[in-house]
């Protein structure tokens, strides 16, 4: 059997020999009369309740002696809106008075309302029909023994008969003795109704919608405020060894005090002096932490009695061999060996068990992670899982709860990171977009092509309507700004701009207007800018500006293929993409993420398999791919669009793939990732000493020459698919078998 044993998460009633010095310790401890306030302290998981349970198991033969009170259902929510109903003034010690009524209400709560009839605090308590039925006809013969003594005058008679003594002796002593039992059933009646009207008369308690109060106006503790009560609650009950869990999550230190307070009360009360109540606390190795470390080692000392510390169970650096002793009905059998595609099926991974223990420190959580392991494992074990993946999925669950339950309705961490492709993609187009946009602007805004330089020159010179001599030489009127005569300018000036050229300008209506030498007439300050060097270098700047761009352009185009195409753990492995996803505080999420044990396949793990939207043989071959065991290759696929869809390029890496109509469809349906897709088949099939299927090409071959034309078209995309990933076919056809006649026809005509 390959079944793994549940366990349950309460405490257990047995510990090893190992921790056997705690039972010695806890023994000691409350037979030292001196030690009423014990701490039992250790991280959370260590085992605390376990040691409890299992001293109480063994060591106290009156369990009605034991009292525990657990806080763990209290969360601080439901404290926040507790006081918010409440109006407190800032000085009062709310917190604590909150959780003293919380111990009260289990206190009485785990005590049968007939052991503390004369309590002022009462519960719904199921009455039985007889009881019910006794005190109602009970009261009823009251009410009908009244109205008859009223009518009939039975009082007043009966006195004047005594006072005349008109009965004799023996009549005298039946009507005495019905006066007495009429006065003893008049005595019990009144007695019950006094019990219903105190009990109705509590204006708070834990019943519907009251409460026990917390809010004094004279600001006294529940404790103080009930403390008759909480006296008659223990002189009513056995109680001596009073249990307190999780009081250490609120970090409020006041709570112990007003509890060791109350211990010393109960302890020196008259009627309870002889109990020797002990308070015995389960908390955390920080309680009382502070930064000031030895002011917590002070108040860890002040308010107990004797400590106990517990060393952890589980922790990560042994996890590892609780873990795999848990799951040894599962494990590869290969040791520490590399898992065979069979094992990725049929058993777990021990290098994924052992890399996840590195990341659970906790035994409750690992044994939960067991129990649902087991139950996901026989409930989808049609649906075409693998172990690994769905212990990883497991682990997840676990250790992320809140992103799981997030993850179901679409929503979290995981199901960003695996939806972020769409996202990823559209940053990439909108980069290039942008450097589209930048790469048809030019220089800049003002500059976009060659022309717009002498524009752009002469608007800054104010040529407008005047000369421009080289030399002496006439060169140009400007009398308008456009590209030809933009043009002729820089023309002349490129001729003499390695000469000791100088510039002259000339107005209409003026001799010399200025002159500069060549070099510093092309340069316009402010900003700075040499604009007859732009111009002659424009064409080889923009050449290898637009070759920038394009560059950047094609790698972001990549970039998309490789996204498209590529799972999570591939394009975090190979490319180091980053997915924009903080990972800081998820370290175990990351793990499994990038190693692809938690992939885009997780939906697989979270529904049953129905038919339907897949039908059996294409759950069978999707099956066959995830272990990597081939099925038949003419195995009818009823939905082969879906089929293709859910496998991967990454899935595509055993002869598990090589299915006829599958291979056919991508063969015919071509686009990249399909094409991506029969490549790696491609590879596959002419993989030197890997156990070819050559047999499966010959075949498929003569499938795509049956009398249809777009089959033949697809015999032509088969063998140029080849040609693209470097196979030579002849040399290779040749090497691994001997084609017949119909084969070599194929290869001749195409």
């Amino acid at each position: 059997m390959n079944d793994i044993k549940f366990q349950s998460l309460v405490p257990k009633k047995n510990i090893d020999k190992n921790q056997q010095v705690y039972i010695d310790a806890i023994e000691w401890a409350l037979e030292n009369k001196e030690n009423k306030n014990i701490a039992i302290t250790g991280a959370y998981g260590a085992g605390k309740s376990t040691i409890i349970d299992t001293y109480i198991e063994r060591k106290i033969n009156k369990k009605s002696e034991v009292l525990k009170i657990a806080i763990a259902t209290f969360k601080k929510g439901s404290l926040n809106s507790e006081l918010e109903n409440n109006t407190i003034d800032n000085d009062s010690p709310a917190l604590e008075n909150v959780l003293e009524q919380q111990i009260l209400h289990q206190m009485f709560y785990k005590v049968k309302p007939n052991k503390i009839p004369n309590s002022k605090f009462t519960k719904l308590n199921e009455l039985s029909f007889l009881y019910v039925m006794t005190h109602i006809i009970g009261l009823l013969l009251m009410i009908l023994l009244t109205f008859f003594m009223l009518k009939n005058n039975w009082i007043m008679n009966t006195y004047n008969s005594l006072k005349n003594n008109t009965y004799g002796i023996e009549q005298g002593f039946w009507i005495l003795l019905g006066v007495i039992l009429a006065i003893l059933l008049y005595s019990f009646t009144i007695y019950k109704l006094i019990l219903v009207f105190r009990k109705i008369g509590v204006s708070k308690f834990g019943v519907g919608s009251t409460s026990i109060e917390f809010n004094f106006k004279d600001g006294s503790t529940v404790f103080n405020h009930y403390l008759d009560e909480i006296i008659y609650l223990f002189s009513k009950t056995k109680f001596k060894y009073i249990i307190f869990e999780d009081l250490d999550r609120f970090e409020s230190m006041e709570i112990f005090e007003r509890l060791r307070g109350l211990n010393t009360i109960l302890n020196g009360t008259e009627i309870l002096k002889k109990r020797d109540i002990r308070f015995i606390y389960a908390l955390g190795d920080d309680v009382f932490s502070d930064e000031d470390e030895s002011d917590s080692v002070h108040n860890r000392t002040k308010f107990f009695d004797f400590i106990i510390p517990i060393v952890k169970v589980i922790h990560s650096s042994n996890a590892e061999n609780i873990l795999l002793k848990e799951l040894k009905n599962v494990l590869s059998e290969d040791g520490l060996q590399e898992d065979t595609q069979e094992d990725s099926n049929n058993k777990l991974s021990r290098y994924l068990v052992m890399d996840i223990a590195l990341y659970i420190n906790d035994m409750r959580t690992l044994i939960n992670i067991c129990n649902e392991f087991e139950v996901f494992r026989k409930a989808l074990i049609t649906s075409g899982i693998t172990l690994n993946h769905l212990f990883a999925f497991i682990v997840y669950k676990n250790i992320y709860p809140k992103d799981y339950s997030h993850l179901l309705v679409n929503k979290g961490l995981v199901y960003d990171v695996f939806h972020m492709k769409d996202k990823l993609i559209k940053q990439c187009k909108d980069e290039i977009r942008i450097l589209e946009d930048e790469m048809d602007r030019g220089f800049g805004t003002l500059i976009v092509k060659k022309e717009d330089i002498p524009i752009l020159f002469i608007n800054r010179r104010n040529l407008l309507n005047h000369d421009v001599y080289i030399n002496e030489s006439h060169v140009i009127t400007i009398t308008n700004n456009n590209v030809n005569t933009g043009n002729t300018l820089f023309a002349s000036l490129l001729v003499n701009k390695n000469s000791s050229s100088r510039i002259l300008i000339r107005d209409s209506g003026s001799r010399i207007e200025k002159h500069f030498s060549l070099d510093e007439w092309v340069v316009v300050e402010n900003p700075k800018f040499d604009y007859l060097k732009a111009y002659e270098d424009f064409d080889s700047q923009e050449e290898k500006r637009s070759e920038k761009y394009k560059e950047s352009i094609n790698k972001n185009k990549k970039k998309i293929e490789k996204i498209k195409i590529q799972s999570v753990s591939s394009l975090l492995i190979n490319e180091n993409l980053d997915i924009g996803i903080d990972f800081t505080d998820k370290k175990l999420l990351y793990f499994l993420i990038r190693n692809n044990w938690l992939n885009e396949s997780y939906e697989e793990y979270i529904t049953y398999f129905y038919p339907g939207t897949l039908s059996e043989n294409d759950n069978k071959f999707l099956q066959s791919i995830r272990i990597g065991l081939a099925e038949e290759q003419h195995l009818n696929l009823k939905n082969i669009v879906e089929v293709t869809n859910r496998i991967r390029l990454d899935d595509i890496n055993t002869n598990a793939v090589l299915n006829f109509e599958f291979v056919c469809y991508l063969i015919e349906n071509e686009n990249v990732l399909n094409k991506q897709k029969l490549q790696k088949i491609i590879n596959l099939i002419f993989k030197k000493n890997e156990g070819v299927d050559i047999d499966f090409y010959w075949t498929l071959l003569e499938k795509l020459t049956i009398n249809n034309n777009k089959q033949s078209l697809g015999i032509k995309k088969l063998l140029i698919t080849c040609i693209e990933c470097g196979v030579d076919i002849w040399k290779d056809i040749i090497s691994l078998s001997v084609p017949n006649e119909k084969n070599k026809s194929i290869f001749c005509i195409y």
